[in-house]
């Protein structure tokens, strides 16, 4: 193999230089921009979005209370998780509590006029 000149010489421990840099830059830079907690879903991002400090933190009220547990004796399911056939107990920003349908718990929810605290169904077998 024949001697590099000294330009040939240079492009290439410019090029080593390059690609060492990135190689040790890469792993830095993923480091750095690693978020600490878990990211923040949509729906977190849209309860900050619509609430005021502590509003939205407010427990289940007696009157939604009273509502689930009506549901719960007709034989229905209260839970967390949604589900289309649910009835959804709903706690307006006015303080009641009531009952609505699914298709209108979503307008209610991406309004932020209420929050929607249980959705009752029938036991799934």
């Amino acid at each position: 193999m024949p001697p590099l000149r000294a330009d040939a010489k240079v492009t290439t421990l410019a090029r080593i230089a390059l690609v060492s840099v990135a190689l040790l830059l890469v792993p830095a830079l993923l480091l750095v921009q690693r978020p600490d907690g878990p990211a923040a879903s949509s729906e977190d991002v849209q309860q900050q979005r619509y609430c005021t400090a502590g509003s939205c933190d407010r427990e289940m009220s007696s009157d939604a209370r009273s509502i689930v547990a009506a549901l719960q004796r007709q034989g229905l399911t209260c839970r967390a998780e949604p589900r289309l056939t649910d009835r959804v107990v709903v706690e307006w920003s006015d303080g009641r509590a009531e009952t609505i349908s699914f298709a209108r718990a979503l307008g209610v929810s991406a309004q932020g006029d209420g929050w929607l605290r249980s959705f009752c169904g029938p036991l799934e077998s």
